[in-house]
């Protein structure tokens, strides 16, 4: 968040950091026993939370090195992790398609959202921290009501997502809008739950993409070797 770190996980479950400015490398966090699937830094730049397919999410000091278990039986293979916007809680996502919510404080489990029948590819914590939005390899994009625990809808596209079969990645914009990719960029009201528009112009399914602050631009990355704006 202060873009000064940069951190990476392994196959081997190796994170290693790397100060931005120099390209020198930092240290290395280990103790988990899988591929380090998903990493998230604290909005605040002092934890970084590790999601591993041994099953288990750590949460690491940046400073000291140490870290604590935020789910530690090793049974469910952690497929994605995300802090809130306000840092104080933190859900992680399995392959079995349940979603974990944890008080970053106490470290237990407030709540399990359950729907997915599918690995969870994606997940996101709305601007005001009172939704989550997760996306599958089931091909659905949900919204959940943090408070009650509920799904509040489920949000479907007119065209089929499914170059991979799922949706790869999915973004808040701070005006109350989704974006989804797949193989084509998605856009959602999230209060009406109204499907707005799709973008097209790539000749590959895409990777990553990121919009400006004002939500007026969107940059897209594709497995064709293109950025389109």
């Amino acid at each position: 968040p202060n873009g000064k770190i940069l951190a990476n996980g392994s196959l081997n479950g190796e994170i290693r950091l790397w100060d931005i400015n120099s390209g020198k490398f930092i240290r290395t966090f280990i103790d988990q026993f899988g591929f380090i699937k998903s990493l998230s830094f604290s909005p605040d730049g002092k934890f970084l939370a590790s999601g591993s397919d041994d099953g288990s999410i750590l949460v690491w000091n940046i400073e000291t090195g140490k870290h604590q278990p935020f789910l530690a039986e090793r049974m469910r293979g952690i497929s994605c992790v995300s802090f809130s916007r306000d840092g104080s809680m933190l859900i992680g996502g399995s392959v079995n398609g349940d979603i974990f919510l944890f008080d970053v404080e106490t470290r237990n489990i407030q709540k399990t959202f359950t729907g997915h029948t599918a690995e969870i590819s994606h997940l996101i914590f709305s601007p005001d921290d009172t939704q989550i939005a997760s996306a599958g390899w089931d091909g659905s994009v949900r919204l959940w009501d943090i408070e009650t625990g509920k799904q509040i809808k489920t949000l479907s596209a007119p065209i089929s997502v499914h170059f991979w079969g799922y949706w790869q990645e999915i973004l808040f914009t701070e005006d109350g809008n989704l974006f989804a990719i797949s193989n084509f960029v998605h856009l959602w009201n999230v209060s009406s739950g109204e499907y707005v528009k799709m973008l097209m112009g790539h000749a590959s399914h895409l990777r990553s993409f990121s919009v400006s602050t004002d939500t007026q631009t969107l940059a897209s990355f594709s497995a064709d070797g293109t950025v389109l704006l």
